[in-house]
């Protein structure tokens, strides 16, 4: 049995060293210049090369985006634009709405009607598809924006107003707590209606009626709701009021007028003013074409403004009311500081009531390239004027390089608070309606 096992062994490695042999035998074989083997290994080997060159030129999957779904008024003109992995010269592009195409090209300039419009761009390269995208674009006839306002005594935002454009950005309504006002536009973009609805007062309620020669104003009527005509006036050519023949009504307020005697100084500016009866007496006083002081005297006592400038701008401005025994009612002043560009860098008012000084404010500005930057309020006494219990406060602006308002923040401190706070900025949020509501 051994016997056996080791003459299968040796016959096996005799196999072996003869492929082995002959393979090699081969290989010098292909190797030899006058081998005809040579000639079909080069030709092997341009197929191998044309097969990888055919894998390389078969289009690859790219990934196309054209962006999200949009809403948009209608008639309003849509850009669209693929973003992909990469571009190449060749590619080319189909857009389709709803299933029909609508343009070719890698850009789509289009506006859409009322409703719901799918979108979809194929990309082709070579006659291939590989990639494409969708959306959704739903036209709307109105955007309409509400506008809110932080209310510090409710601690929240309050909707302060609902304002509606059509697709031309006109402002066809527009809704507060209190009133209502809808326009209509001509084919110039001119309001040709005003409706005025008061939720307060039905007395204010009125409605204007523009005309137009193409884009040029020619008249404006004002009428209550019962119709009567509250105001009316016409226009020329250069849009200048032309003045009609005064009533009977005017006549006599004219006549009223008439009664004050008017004397002028050499410049030809009025510089007395008298009532027939002499009740009545305005005084003027002029300083380089300037009034620089003005008193009003009558039978209860008078009212004076003193204004005092140097190089053409305002120093100082000084308002006094008395009674008729010559005692102060009350009185206003300003101080102005200017820097030597002119511009206005610090104003000081003082109020005082009979003698008592009630308000002492000091406002400062900082500018850049022209525009204020920074303005500054601080109540020494009392509160800042048109401000709620506000005894300082600061306004930041910024600009872009045009000079065109980016941003602007408030700043502010109550009388009783530690430190200032910023003021929380109004919101606005913007959605899109077939209905004015």
């Amino acid at each position: 049995m051994f016997k056996i096992k080791l003459k299968w062994i040796v016959i096996l490695i005799v196999v072996i060293l003869g492929i082995g042999f002959f393979c090699k035998g081969e290989e010098m074989i292909i190797d030899s210049p006058s081998s005809p083997m040579k000639e079909i290994n080069s030709f092997k080997r341009e197929i191998l090369a044309t097969k990888e060159h055919l894998k390389s030129s078969v289009p690859q999957s790219k990934k196309v985006d054209i962006g999200k779904d949009i809403n948009i008024t209608i008639e309003t003109n849509l850009t669209m634009e693929p973003k992909m992995d990469s571009f190449k010269e060749g590619y080319n592009y189909i857009w389709k709405e709803n299933g029909s195409i609508i343009g070719t090209g890698k850009y789509l300039t289009k506006s859409f009607s009322l409703g719901e419009h799918h979108i979809e761009l194929e990309v082709y390269s070579n006659g291939s598809l590989i990639g494409r995208d969708e959306k959704l674009v739903v036209a709307w006839l109105y955007l309409k924006v509400e506008n809110y306002y932080y209310s510090d005594k409710l601690d929240e935002y309050e909707l302060y107003s609902r304002e509606f454009f059509d697709h031309l950005k006109h402002l066809v309504l527009k809704v507060t707590p209190y009133s209502r006002v809808e326009y209509t536009y001509n084919e110039y973009g001119k309001v040709i209606e005003e409706i005025f609805e008061s939720f307060n007062n039905i007395n204010f309620n009125y409605i204007i009626t523009y005309e137009y020669d193409e884009d040029r104003l020619v008249s404006m009527v004002t009428v209550n709701d019962d119709g009567k005509v509250i105001e009316s006036h016409r226009y020329d050519e250069d849009e200048v009021e032309i003045v009609e023949p005064i009533s009977d009504k005017e006549e006599k307020r004219e006549d009223k007028q008439d009664k004050y005697k008017k004397i002028y100084n050499e410049d030809g500016n009025i510089s007395r003013i008298v009532s027939h009866d002499g009740k009545y007496v305005i005084n003027i006083t002029y300083k380089d074409g300037k009034q620089v002081f003005t008193e009003r005297i009558y039978p209860n006592g008078k009212n004076t403004i003193a204004k005092h400038y140097e190089n053409n701008l305002l120093i100082s401005y000084d308002s006094r009311s008395e009674d008729k025994e010559g005692n102060l009612r009350t009185r206003n002043l300003f101080y102005y500081t200017y820097n030597e560009k002119g511009e206005k860098i610090k104003k000081e008012m003082k109020q005082y009531i009979k003698e008592e000084l009630v308000q002492h404010v000091v406002e400062k500005w900082h500018y850049k390239n022209g525009k204020v930057v920074l303005d500054e309020q601080e109540a020494l006494i009392g509160v800042c004027p048109c401000s709620n219990n506000v005894v300082k406060s600061k306004s930041i602006y910024e600009y872009d390089k045009n000079g065109t308002e980016l941003s602007y923040q408030y700043w502010y401190q109550k009388e009783g608070d530690s430190e200032m706070k910023r003021n929380r900025e109004p919101k606005e949020v913007r959605s899109y309606t077939n209905i004015l509501e």
